[in-house]
């Protein structure tokens, strides 16, 4: 896909979708907005000794976000046992 047409479908300038291309850290919300722009979906895991574990809080950054990021780590160990055991079970 040509800058042009993502920047179309982000309404946003040709500039700064090439601004993004040459970032090397940015929000989740704004790589997933790109990636939404393009047709994609952003998916997000943890590969872990346990085994893998989708990272799901960032599914809707705009609508819940966290409010510290002990949350998110301890969120991340709790699910990380939760798929360490089914995958034992």
């Amino acid at each position: 896909m040509s800058q042009q047409t993502l920047a179309s479908n982000l309404g946003i300038a040709q500039g700064s979708v090439s601004k993004m291309e040459r970032r090397t850290d940015m929000y989740i919300s704004t790589l997933r907005s790109y990636i939404e722009a393009m047709g994609g979906a952003l998916v997000i895991q943890a590969h872990l000794p346990e085994g893998v574990v989708p990272i799901e809080q960032f599914s809707s950054i705009e609508e819940r976000p966290e409010k510290h990021i002990t949350s998110r780590i301890v969120g991340l160990r709790n699910a990380a046992r939760v798929t360490a055991h089914a995958h034992a079970g």
